[in-house]
């Protein structure tokens, strides 16, 4: 019982504390809001919240979508060809160098003004892409050297080294 109430006793004494010092010491709501002002502001504007909440799901749910599809898909290309690999990967390692703040003016003004909805699923992809790409990656190169051996012994071509050794390998 005690690991349950001790932090609710905890952050009621903190709300208190913080409600207590911005009255007492006349803070500037621009500064710290006591907590029951936003209390207020959050039940008054519920319904925007909401929608805003709806809107970056969606936004966030796209991104990750492709993110997902492009970086698995690139991925497998790597594993497929190492030539391929050698060539792209360095693109993709300064695409995830250079910071997200320099490339969205960049994307806003690509896409236009007006589609502010495909600079922001954009640039979550570019947040997203890499990392998938990157795990991706490794786990498909993941695959025990004696089982790629085996396999090159059997002849497997490159396909059926993929279906039966690398992806179930890189699935984990």
């Amino acid at each position: 019982m005690r690991r349950y109430l001790l932090p609710i006793a905890v952050l009621v004494v903190a709300l208190a504390f913080w409600e207590y010092y911005v009255v007492a010491y006349d803070v500037p709501k621009f500064l710290l809001p006591a907590p029951s002002s936003i209390l207020k502001a959050f039940s008054q504007n519920f319904s925007s919240l909401l929608q805003s909440a709806g809107s970056t799901l969606y936004v966030t749910l796209l991104a990750l979508f492709f993110a997902v599809v492009s970086g698995v898909l690139l991925a497998l290309l790597f594993s497929l060809n190492k030539v391929f690999e050698e060539a792209i990967y360095p693109f993709a390692v300064v695409l995830q160098v250079t910071p997200i703040i320099a490339i969205a003016p960049l994307v806003i003004i690509w896409v236009g003004i007006d589609n502010v909805d495909r600079a922001q699923v954009i640039i979550a992809w570019l947040v997203s892409f890499f990392p998938i790409l990157a795990n991706m990656s490794a786990g498909l190169k993941a695959a025990d050297k004696n089982l790629q051996d085996l396999f090159q012994l059997y002849e497997a071509t490159s396909w059926q080294r993929f279906w039966w050794l690398l992806w179930p390998t890189a699935m984990p």
